[in-house]
């Protein structure tokens, strides 16, 4: 047998166990399960009559496992200058909701579907005026809807309550 073979061998064999440590590290810290969130106002079409304005949160397993949805969350971030005042908050779904069908925390698998539904009035979290809407998992991390979406929302929720958000909320953040 020639003198380069084992050391081929051993050279491939190094380049396997190399390559299956990648992946399994890849796989258990990196490759975690992705929430697709949308956010907006919403109304049904109930038997040939359109039903009352409200607002719906919803968040798909996009995939790679299993996840769990912890809650809901808000943020508005508003910018001065140079300064960047952030406030959050966390938002606790109506289960009461006529359309409600899950609570929290919820095990979402590859490809299903949770929603979440608040009644719109003058007092809901949008009289906040957020930045940000969206959902936090059991790996820390906050999946957000689109701004455009919850900036849509806001604007709708203003356009209907147009009083609302000076009864409620300072118009500035607090220092």
């Amino acid at each position: 047998m020639p003198t380069w073979v084992p050391v081929v061998i051993s050279f491939s064999a190094l380049l396997v166990s190399g390559f299956s440590l990648g992946w399994n590290v890849y796989r258990d810290v990196i490759l975690k399960p992705r929430l697709r969130v949308g956010f907006g106002v919403k109304r049904l079409a109930v038997e040939g009559k359109l039903s009352d304005r409200f607002l719906t949160l919803t968040a798909v397993n996009m995939g790679a496992g299993q996840v769990s949805c912890l809650g809901i969350t808000v943020k508005k971030v508003s910018r001065k200058w140079l300064k960047k005042k952030v406030v959050e908050g966390y938002v606790v779904p109506e289960f009461n909701h006529p359309y409600a069908t899950h609570k929290l925390p919820h095990k979402l698998n590859m490809a299903e579907q949770i929603d979440f539904y608040f009644t719109l009035k003058d007092d809901c979290f949008l009289a906040f005026k957020p930045t940000h809407v969206g959902i936090y998992d059991n790996f820390g991390r906050t999946h957000w809807a689109s701004k455009e979406q919850t900036a849509r929302a806001v604007q709708t929720f203003s356009a209907l309550y147009p009083k609302a958000a000076e009864l409620h909320h300072p118009t500035e953040l607090p220092d």
